[in-house]
């Protein structure tokens, strides 16, 4: 009986026009198309890449894609080149890995050296999404911290409404 191949794509992601303009994406899906094709164990799904921010994982219409075929089971593996260019918020990283996980798709992140279809990746995506949880809590407390701080000694913390503008002092003029 013949062995089915996994289907497997690869998620890109470049953020900035600097990271276009250096080849970054063309990089990128060069390299995994290589990488799936040359796999005998793989069948090559295809390229799903991103020209945009990562701050949201919805706004990015090919990741949302991506995301349906696996549901679809169209694919069966990710490789994506990391953590930060699949999600930039590690909780919801951490749900749509294990959502992905539920459809049978595992996600190899090549440069965190991470594949979430091993017991040893499973483990280390957890503690680095645990850290990354908690390094946004702390990021948050110190910005709550600072603009308390700020309020209370009378300086501002956001910037002119429309209709305002700041003085030198940094008050609100009309």
């Amino acid at each position: 009986m013949e062995e089915k191949l996994k289907r497997a794509a690869a998620y890109v992601r470049v953020s900035t026009e600097t990271d276009t303009q250096d080849g970054s994406y063309e990089v990128q899906t060069e390299y995994y198309r290589k990488l799936i094709t040359s796999d005998p164990t793989l069948e090559f799904a295809g390229i799903y890449g991103d020209r945009k921010s990562g701050r949201y994982m919805k706004d990015r219409p090919e990741l949302q894609r991506l995301l349906r075929d696996c549901r679809n089971g169209k694919v069966h593996m990710i490789f994506c080149k990391s953590i930060s260019r699949f999600a930039r918020n590690m909780r919801e990283c951490v749900a749509t890995v294990r959502k992905l996980k539920t459809y049978g798709v595992s996600v190899r992140f090549e440069r965190d050296g991470i594949d979430t279809d091993t017991m040893q990746g499973e483990f280390i995506f957890s503690i680095m999404a645990a850290i990354a949880a908690e390094e946004s809590n702390s990021i948050s407390q110190n910005l709550k911290s600072a603009r308390n701080r700020a309020l209370q000694t009378g300086r501002l913390w956001h910037q002119p409404r429309y209709g305002f503008r700041h003085n030198s002092q940094k008050d609100w003029i009309i």
